[in-house]
């Protein structure tokens, strides 16, 4: 076989390789028989510092190809979930263009006139009293397109009108009665009505609820329908682009 000898200057490219062990035997033969007969390359072998690794740094072939695979695989998991934060970004954008108008700026336009209760959570709740009447706004949560309502509580007997605006659908009433069982024993009990003061029976009947209770239930509706009357009549003029 003719013996190749290499040029300094590629020997110069290859100590570096050379003396970290990364040379193919074939490059690693010519490097080392350069070296036997050039004592400039041999000189400058000598002066390159040696490299610190510690045992077993320097992986073999099996092991550079799985790292490779390992950092691949970490690629894809981090473009997925930068996808998966892009997306859910998306839907939380939408969901809040949705819920603003359709529901929270609604419900703040019903506060109009009202002022914040110092006790709830920054901007929850707002009240205010004019006359024998006590109006109040508990906002939903945030994102909720369930919660909410508006109540007018009777400042003399006790009793409350509820409502609850529904998004996209009927408005619900209830009416929640105060009775003085006793000196010491009050009750309050909660009945639907309609905006007409309807008694509805569908929803004021619940399976556990016996016979004795479902007629007392009406009875208490029926004579205490003019206080209702008074809590809609007052409602309606404080919220009459809701209730007319």
């Amino acid at each position: 076989m003719k013996k190749i000898d290499l040029p300094c200057s590629v020997i110069t490219d290859l100590l570096p390789l050379y003396q970290d062990g990364l040379c193919s035997p074939e490059s690693r033969a010519l490097v080392e028989a350069h070296l036997q007969t050039c004592s400039a390359c041999s000189a400058l072998n000598q002066d390159l510092p040696l490299p610190e690794h510690p045992a077993g740094d320097i992986p073999d072939e099996a092991e550079a190809f799985r790292r490779v695979r390992k950092k691949i695989r970490q690629g894809k998991l981090l473009k997925a979930l930068s996808v998966c934060a892009a997306v859910l970004t998306v839907c939380f954008l939408i969901l809040n263009a949705v819920w603003i108008p359709v529901k929270y700026l609604p419900y703040r336009k019903l506060c109009g006139g009202l002022r914040h209760d110092p006790d709830s959570g920054k901007g929850t709740k707002f009240y205010a009293e004019s006359g024998d009447y006590i109006f109040r706004v508990s906002m939903p949560g945030y994102l909720s397109f369930d919660g909410g309502f508006l109540a007018v509580d009777a400042v003399g007997n006790g009793h409350s009108l509820f409502i609850w605006p529904q998004t996209g659908g009927e408005t619900l009433f209830g009416a929640m009665i105060f009775e003085q069982e006793s000196p010491s024993t009050t009750h309050l009990t909660q009945i639907y009505i309609s905006k007409d003061l309807e008694y509805l029976d569908e929803l004021n009947t619940w399976p556990t609820a016996s016979a004795a209770d479902l007629q007392h239930n009406k009875a208490l509706y029926e004579a205490h329908l003019d206080e209702l009357r008074g809590l809609m009549d007052a409602a309606k003029s404080r919220w009459p682009q809701l209730l007319e």
